[in-house]
């Protein structure tokens, strides 16, 4: 008797182990977390990077002085290419290499997807939620139903919680004993109640454990009967249990992944499988809200990926995953087509062809990157430095922030770490800022103004209004409009007043800035919400030798948001941008960020605190601007060269456009212009004027980019489009 008493305990303790191990409900999500961490060796990163810019800086003295032919062929060399990926704009669906890579990966799951049309890289798990509640949440709250065992629901559905106000209700798929009897007849119950009650239903989410395959169809068979779509998280997945997203014949399983266990917690990156029109809406929010995943952290997983036995040339051809028409009636159902517009400069850059004059996108010129010292300041990098990067220490953020500080004071702006925020590039500086202003508040830009904010701040609804900023008669007309009609809510003027997209010249004069001012601070004294948004990618790229005066470095009372980035002046692949202004306001933009869980990863963070701690940004930047102002005036002798009478455009005193004006009378069609363009005998693009503004008021006009070519493809460039546009003349 004694010894079965003895057998019976050892069995239940056993079982009591075997349980704590597998059920992840018992586990804390802290405990996960520092699992994971110490999971991640440095050593991984820092030898992908070190050999990626090793390999680039023995290349940057032979790129730098090259011929045209020779340029493009050191450019297409496969050493150089991980490290102009790591630092240029991306894709928005993430680099082609890592989404090939990652279509191989989950194959070992079951899951047949094709890396063009399905699969997405996304900035952490975080930004994944935030772009599915912009497609599917409603604007009152949508319901969210998880699987037991999910850890720190809380904390995962922040982006849905903070946002949407969504409600998430828990059920249990993996009691056997009563799964028929109870858990999933509650799930459809409260599906029905809650349907009842005029709410709605969204999303089913699945951890990827302890799934049967008659729990899993049962599961689907009631996505379908409701039409929701299921989240499921495949990472802990084993080849035990079933999964939805290798069993889905409609196209409504969105699988997510992530690569924490190579980046560390401090570095977040993520992945997204669904169905190609998903995937499409999500393509263009990406583009919204961060532009494109970071880039610079992209070919360390491939790197990391390829040690582990996923060549970077592999090559996946899977049939793409298609929705069923249930699942496009919702996406239709929800507007999608209307709220999403994919950006133009997007899919010109898209749709670039081989041997392309390149002068669409405002883009660096690769050749001209800092290859050798990114290479140096990565081996300079300590092993506790590397430790702070892979947790995502709040100290680096906090030194980026001080040294923003100092290098705004040689700007003439004076502002203290706490007054600024950095930010996943600048656009995503414009998505907080579209929904600060929400669809009560209005925007006044000018005409033409940035695609991209208009791009970002469009999804919440917000009203564009196009304005004249710069005169007296202009101020005293918007002035009226504010007093008509926007009493009581929050007013924003745009401007990139330093080489962005102004109609009549490239730059502001002092008096317009100081008019603008005096004008916004005199409507804040009445009582209005109202500030000034100064964006300014491209102020350090000053060719006229003048120092420029910011309007932010006249502001005295907090009037000024001023945005700015390091894109255009060392790498946009890096998504690093920031955003200085009173606590106040740091403090409201910094709440929207926390409400979708969204952070900047800390290896760029680091690499650029360095970069501008040792001097080389300053060298870097004189350097640009030496290389730049040539390829300006090249452009400029073309213009003067080809372009018939009746043509204007504005001077390029610094920033990489030009603005091209044909007379509006001759109705030239730039968009449909575009398709011969690419199809001319030397292909070439540009942006049409008709993406920088809402109400089509710059139609006639077109964005030409120098900085992306030499001096002889520019002139053959605008010798092509000059033929173009005489050939489009009315007789």
């Amino acid at each position: 008797m004694r010894m079965k008493k003895r057998l019976i305990f050892y069995l239940f303790f056993l079982n009591f182990i075997y349980f704590v191990l597998d059920n992840p409900s018992v586990e804390s999500f802290s405990y996960r977390r520092s699992k994971v961490y110490q999971s991640v060796d440095y050593e991984s990163v820092r030898g992908a990077l070190v050999n990626i810019f090793r390999s680039a800086a023995v290349l940057e003295e032979a790129l730098r002085n090259a011929s045209d032919s020779q340029r493009q062929e050191l450019l297409n060399r496969a050493e150089l290419r991980p490290a102009i990926s790591a630092l240029q704009y991306g894709l928005s669906l993430g680099s082609r290499t890592l989404r090939n890579q990652v279509a191989f990966l989950v194959q070992r799951f079951g899951i047949k997807a094709d890396p063009e049309v399905n699969i997405g890289i996304y900035q952490g798990t975080p930004e994944v939620f935030d772009i599915l509640g912009n497609i599917f949440m409603p604007d009152d709250g949508g319901l969210i139903f998880y699987q037991k065992g999910t850890e720190n629901p809380e904390g995962l559905f922040k982006p849905f919680l903070s946002r949407y106000g969504a409600e998430i209700i828990e059920f249990d798929p993996r009691d056997s004993a009563n799964f028929y009897s109870r858990e999933l007849t509650g799930l459809e119950a409260s599906i029905s109640l809650a349907i009842k009650e005029g709410k709605k239903p969204c999303f089913i989410y699945l951890n990827g454990k302890g799934l049967t395959e008659e729990m899993g169809k049962r599961i689907y068979a009631l996505a379908e009967r409701y039409n929701l779509l299921i989240i499921e998280d495949i990472p802990n997945a084993t080849s035990q249990d079933y999964l939805l997203s290798a069993n889905d014949p409609e196209g409504r399983v969105i699988a997510i992944g992530n690569f924490d266990s190579y980046l560390g917690e401090g570095n977040p990156l993520s992945y997204a499988i669904a169905g190609e029109e998903i995937m499409r809406i999500m393509e263009i929010a990406i583009g919204g809200i961060s532009l494109h995943p970071n880039a610079f952290l992209q070919p360390i997983v491939s790197a990391i990926l390829a040690q582990n036995g996923i060549p970077y040339t592999v090559s996946v051809a899977n049939k793409p995953i298609q929705v069923s028409p249930e699942v496009k009636e919702l996406l239709s159902s929800l507007g999608t087509d209307q709220r999403f517009k994919p950006s133009i400069i997007r899919e010109i850059l898209k749709g670039a062809v081989s041997n392309m004059i390149r002068m669409g996108g405002g883009v660096p010129a690769e050749e001209f990157f800092p290859y050798s010292e990114i290479a140096q300041i990565i081996e300079s990098i300590s092993p506790q430095e590397w430790e702070m990067v892979m947790r995502g220490d709040p100290e680096i953020n906090s030194n980026l922030r001080k040294v923003f500080c100092q290098w705004l004071e040689t700007r003439g702006i004076i502002a203290n770490p706490n007054q600024v925020l950095i930010t996943n590039g600048s656009q995503q500086g414009l998505d907080l800022l579209g929904r600060w202003v929400g669809e009560e508040g209005v925007i006044f830009a000018e005409s033409p103004t940035y695609l991209g904010m208009i791009t970002a701040v469009t999804p919440y609804g917000v009203n564009i209004q196009h304005w004249d900023l710069r005169t007296l008669q202009g101020l005293e007309k918007l002035e009226k409009e504010i007093e008509e009609k926007y009493k009581g809510k929050r007013i924003v003027i745009y401007v990139t007043p330093n080489f962005g997209n102004p109609p009549s010249g490239n730059m502001w004069s002092i008096e317009e800035r100081k008019q603008l001012l005096a004008f916004a601070q005199r409507m804040r004294l009445k009582g209005y919400d109202l500030y000034i948004v100064e964006d300014d990618p491209y102020g350090e790229l000053n060719y006229t030798g003048e120092k420029i005066i910011d309007i932010k470095e006249l502001d005295t009372d907090g009037t000024v948001i001023y945005f700015n980035s390091n894109s255009k002046v060392f790498s946009p692949g890096m998504r690093v941008g920031y955003i200085v202004a009173e606590e106040k306001i740091i403090r409201e933009f910094s709440q929207l960020m926390e409400e979708v869980g969204s952070f900047v990863p800390a290896l760029p963070q680091l690499i650029i605190t360095k970069f501008i701690e040792s001097g080389a940004m300053d060298r870097h930047i004189q350097f640009l601007i030496g290389e730049y102002s040539k390829r300006a005036r090249a452009m400029e002798k073309a213009l003067e060269e080809f372009m018939p009478e009746g043509v204007t455009w504005t001077k390029a005193e610094g920033g990489l456009f030009i603005t091209l004006t044909v007379p509006s009378e001759w109705n030239i069609d730039f968009m449909a212009m575009l398709e011969e363009a690419k199809k001319y005998s030397i292909p070439f693009n540009y942006v049409p004027g008709i993406a920088f503004s809402v109400d089509g008021s710059s139609a006639n006009k077109i964005r030409l980019c120098f900085s992306t070519e030499p001096a002889e493809r520019i002139k053959l460039g605008i010798q092509a489009l000059a033929e173009l546009i005489k050939k489009h003349i009315p007789k």
